[in-house]
C-alpha cells in the first residue's frame, strides 16, 4: 500500500496546489513526488491498469488537515481539463465532476464545526465512493456519513462553537440573505435570526468567513436540486432549532397552585412560538407536549405532567432528532443528483473519518469516534503488515519479523458480543427497563477490571461523574459514562413525532417524520452506537476488498502555527500511527512482489524469446539481464523484486520498447517512401480529372445563368407590354365614361329648359 506522510501547513499552500502543478501530476510529471495529487494519480492509474476498485484512507488527529486533504483529492478527480463530463441526472445543467465539487460546502457546513483544535473540525465521518469512466471522468458519486455529533446542535463546551450552518445563517440574516428571494412573512420570520441565541452567542471566534462560505452553502443546495421554496423551508426549521434550543422551563409550585409539572418560561414565550410557526404546528400543541408526555393512544391517552428537568430533555431530543434528520436528507438528495446512469463504473473510495479525540469531557461520542479509529488502524496494520508477514510465510521466503503494533485485544474489549464489550453493554443497558449509567459502570468493573487496557479511577464520593480510562492505540483517555446512555438511544416520543409529521408548512419535516416512517418495535431496539458499529464493519469489509493508499495527517505542534515544528509531537504521531514500524518493514521486505505469470509473460515479451512461469523460468531472466541473486528472491508462485531488481528490469523494458519503437518507425519510412511514386502518379490523375469536372462545371454555370437572364429579359418585356395595354384600356375607358357623363349633363339641361318653357307658357296662360 501506498503511504503518504502529510504535516498540515496551517496556512494556504498556493504554487503546491495550483492549476497548473495539478496538470503537472494528470501528465505524469509528478510521480514518486510525496504529494497528496500523487496518490490520487497512483489510485486513478491502479484504477485503469489492474481494474480493481480503489480506496485513499485519510486519518489523523483532529486538526490534522484531513478535510483539506480529502477536498484537495475531490478537486483532482473531478476536474476535467476538456471541460468532459457525464451530465447528471438533474435539470439544472451542472456535470457530475462540477457537481461534486459544488455539494461539499453542505457537508461542511452542516457537520463540521470549530473546536479548540481546529477550526473547521468534522463532527462526522464519511465515505465519498467517486465512481470513474473509462476515460477516468467522475461519471457519478455517492456519499455515506457516520455519526454525527448531533448533541453539538444543543450546546458546546467553551471556546467552541455550534454547527457553522447556524452562524452562517445569522450572518447571511445581517446581509439580507443574498441570494434567496423571502416573501414578506418568511423574511419577517427569518429575522429572529438577527438576534441573540443562547446556544450561539457564547461561541469563540472562528477564523472563517460565514457570509462567504453561506454562498458556497446556497450554491451547493441549488446543485443539490433545491428550489427556492425548499431552501426557506430548510432555513424554517434551522431557525425553529434555535428557537426551540432558547426555551427554558420552571416548576410549577404544587403546593401553591395544587397542579404537578412545569411550564415555559414567560420570556421564552415569544421563542416558543417562532418554533411553532417555522415548524407549521400549532403554539399550544407544541407546548403541551413538551411540558407533558402522552401516555397511550387514541382516546385513551393520558398527558403526564413533566419536571422542567425533563421537559429540557424532551427539548434536546427534538433538536438532535430533527437535525440528523435533515442531515440524512441533505445527503439523499446529494447522492441523487450524483447518481450515475451507468452501472458497474469501477470506483475511488476517499474516505475522511473523524481523528482520535482526548478533550477535557470525554462522552459517547469520543467513544465511538476513538473505536472507529482503532478499527482504521487495526485496517492498516493488516495491509502493511500482516498481509506482507502472511505472504512471506505462504511463499516460504525468509523473513525476520517486525513488531509491529497490535489493538486486536482493545478492539475485543471494545465490540466483541460474547462477553459483552464495552459498546456492547451499553447496547444492553438501553434495552433493559431498569438500564442506567450507573449499572454500566457497574456491568464493565465486574466484567473487565482485569483488563489491562481498562482502569476506573478513584472519584470523591460527592462527585457526580462515572469515570474510566481506555488506554488506546494514540494516548489513554479518560471517559465519564454519564449522559451515555440517553446519547446512545436519543428517543424521539411518538407524540413528538406525529406533532412534527403533521407539519402545515414545512415539506421538509412531513417528509422526514411521515407516519409511514415511524418504526418502533418492541424488543427490537436500534442504538446509536449499534448502528455506528453494523455501518464501521461493512465500511471496513469493502475496504478490505480494495487497493488501499493511505494519507496520514500530523500536527507539526497544538498551536495551530506555521513557523512552529514540534520534534517531540511529530514523534509521538509516528509512533502511534504505525509509520516507524511501517519503515522497517519496508526496509526488511522486498518492494514489489509478482506472481510468475505475470513477470514472465511481461519479460518474454521484452527478451524476444518464451520463458516458462516457473522458478526456473525466473531465474533464466535473471541471468540473461545480469541481476545479483542477492537482489531477488523466488517463491512458490511468485518473484520477490528488490529495489535494484526492479530498476534493471524496467531499464530493459525501456530499452525494447525504444528498440521496437524504432523498428517501426523504420518499416514505417521504408513503405511510405515505397508508395510514394504511385501515390503522387495517382494524385495527379486524380487532381487533373477533378480540375477538368470543375471546369465543365464553371462553363455548365455559365450558360445557364446566360439562358435565366434571357429568360428574365423577355419576361420583363412582356410585363411591360401587357401593362402598357392595359392603361390604353383604362385611358379609352375613361373618355369614353367622360363622354357619356357630358351627353347625360346636355340632355338633362335641355330638359330642364323645355320644363322652365313648359311652366313659363302655362304661367303666362
Amino acid at each position: 500500500s501506498s503511504i503518504l506522510i502529510s504535516i498540515t501547513p496551517s496556512q494556504p499552500l498556493v504554487d503546491m496546489m495550483s492549476l497548473d502543478n495539478l496538470r503537472t501530476f494528470q501528465s505524469g510529471g509528478g510521480a514518486g513526488l510525496p504529494h497528496v495529487w500523487s496518490i490520487a494519480q497512483r489510485a486513478v492509474t491502479g484504477l485503469k491498469e489492474d481494474a480493481v476498485d480503489q480506496s485513499i484512507i485519510v486519518s489523523g488527529e483532529s486538526g490534522s488537515g484531513k478535510t483539506e486533504i480529502t477536498k484537495f483529492l475531490l478537486r483532482y478527480l473531478s476536474d476535467t481539463e476538456s471541460g468532459c463530463g457525464e451530465k447528471s441526472s438533474g435539470d439544472n445543467g451542472h456535470r457530475i465532476p462540477e457537481k461534486l465539487m459544488a455539494v461539499n460546502p453542505i457537508l461542511e457546513s452542516f457537520g463540521n464545526a470549530k473546536t479548540v483544535r481546529n477550526d473547521n473540525s468534522s463532527r462526522f465521518g464519511k465515505f465519498i465512493n467517486v465512481e470513474m469512466s473509462t476515460e477516468n471522468i467522475v461519471a457519478g458519486a455517492k456519499v455515506q456519513v457516520y455519526l454525527l455529533e448531533v448533541s453539538r446542535a444543543c450546546s458546546h463546551v467553551s471556546q467552541e462553537r455550534s454547527f457553522h450552518i447556524f452562524h452562517e445563517m445569522q450572518a447571511s440574516c445581517k446581509a439580507g440573505f443574498p441570494g434567496i428571494e423571502l416573501d414578506d412573512h418568511s423574511r419577517s420570520r427569518l429575522s429572529r435570526l438577527s438576534l441573540p441565541f443562547e446556544s450561539l452567542s457564547a461561541s469563540a471566534d472562528c477564523a472563517r468567513d460565514d457570509l462567504r462560505e453561506h454562498g458556497y452553502f446556497v450554491d451547493g443546495l441549488r446543485a443539490a436540486g433545491y428550489d427556492n421554496a425548499a431552501i426557506i423551508d430548510l432555513y424554517n426549521v434551522l431557525c425553529g432549532l434555535l428557537c426551540l434550543n432558547n426555551l427554558s422551563f420552571v416548576d410549577k409550585q404544587e403546593e401553591e397552585t395544587g397542579e404537578e409539572g412545569c411550564i415555559i418560561s414567560d420570556d421564552c414565550q415569544a421563542d416558543a412560538e417562532i418554533a411553532s410557526d417555522c415548524f407549521g404546528i400549532q403554539s399550544d400543541s407544541l407546548s403541551e407536549l413538551l411540558c407533558n408526555k402522552s401516555i397511550g393512544k387514541g382516546d385513551d391517552a393520558v398527558l403526564k405532567p413533566l419536571s422542567s428537568v425533563s421537559a429540557r430533555g424532551a427539548v434536546e431530543t427534538v433538536i438532535k432528532c430533527v437535525y440528523n434528520s435533515v442531515f440524512e436528507n441533505l445527503v439523499s438528495s446529494i447522492n441523487s443528483e450524483l447518481k450515475s446512469t451507468v452501472d458497474d463504473l469501477l470506483t475511488i473510495g476517499l474516505l475522511d473519518i473523524f481523528g482520535f479525540e482526548n478533550f477535557e469531557n470525554n462522552s459517547f461520542e469520543q467513544l465511538c469516534i476513538n473505536y472507529a479509529n482503532e478499527k482504521l488502524q487495526k485496517l492498516f496494520v493488516g495491509s502493511v503488515f500482516e498481509a506482507v508477514e502472511q505472504e512471506y510465510e505462504i511463499e516460504k521466503i525468509p523473513w525476520e519479523p517486525v513488531d509491529f503494533p497490535d489493538n486486536s485485544a482493545l478492539l475485543e474489549l471494545l465490540e466483541r458480543t460474547r462477553p459483552a464489550g464495552i459498546l456492547p453493554l451499553l447496547h444492553e443497558q438501553c434495552v433493559l427497563p431498569r438500564g442506567s449509567d450507573q449499572t454500566f459502570l457497574k456491568k464493565m468493573q465486574e466484567m473487565h477490571s482485569a483488563h489491562s487496557a481498562l482502569t476506573f479511577p478513584r472519584t470523591a464520593k460527592d462527585d457526580p461523574r462515572a469515570l474510566f480510562t481506555i488506554k488506546h492505540s494514540a494516548e489513554s483517555v479518560q471517559y465519564d459514562a454519564v449522559g451515555m446512555m440517553e446519547r446512545n438511544k436519543q428517543p424521539l416520543r411518538e407524540d413528538l413525532f406525529s406533532l412534527l409529521a403533521a407539519s402545515q408548512s414545512s415539506q421538509q419535516l412531513r417528509s422526514i417524520f411521515g407516519q409511514n416512517k415511524i418504526a418502533k418495535k418492541k424488543g427490537n431496539v436500534q442504538s446509536v452506537g449499534g448502528l455506528f458499529r453494523q455501518g464501521l464493519s461493512t465500511l471496513v469489509m469493502e475496504l478490505s476488498q480494495r487497493k488501499m493508499h493511505f494519507i496520514r495527517c500530523f500536527k507539526p505542534n497544538d498551536l495551530k502555527s506555521s513557523e512552529v515544528f514540534n520534534e517531540r509531537r511529530i514523534l509521538e504521531q509516528l509512533k502511534s500511527n504505525g509509520i516507524t514500524q511501517a519503515l522497517q518493514t519496508a526496509k526488511a521486505s522486498y518492494p514489489q512482489i509478482v506472481p510468475f505469470s505475470d513477470f514472465t509473460a511481461r519479460m518474454s515479451v521484452v527478451l524476444g524469446s518464451p520463458f516458462a512461469p516457473s522458478p526456473s523460468g525466473v531465474r533464466e531472466i535473471m541471468k540473461s539481464i545480469r541481476i545479483s541473486l542477492k537482489d531477488f528472491n523466488v517463491g512458490e508462485t511468485k518473484v520477490f523484486l528488490s529495489q535494484k531488481a526492479i530498476n534493471a528490469c524496467e531499464e530493459r523494458v525501456q530499452i525494447a520498447a525504444k528498440e521496437k519503437r524504432s523498428a517501426i518507425a523504420t518499416y514505417l519510412l521504408a513503405r511510405m517512401k515505397s508508395i510514394t511514386f504511385w501515390e503522387s502518379k495517382l494524385a495527379a490523375i486524380t487532381l487533373t480529372a477533378c480540375v477538368k469536372v470543375l471546369s465543365a462545371k464553371v462553363v455548365l454555370n455559365s450558360l445557364m445563368e446566360e439562358e435565366a437572364r434571357r429568360k428574365a429579359e423577355e419576361e420583363e418585356a412582356r410585363r411591360k407590354a401587357e401593362e402598357e395595354e392595359a392603361r390604353h384600356k383604362a385611358e379609352e375607358e375613361e373618355a369614353r365614361r367622360q363622354a357619356e357623363e357630358e351627353e347625360a349633363r346636355r340632355q338633362a339641361e335641355e330638359e330642364e329648359a323645355r320644363r322652365q318653357a313648359e311652366e313659363e307658357e302655362a304661367r303666362r296662360k
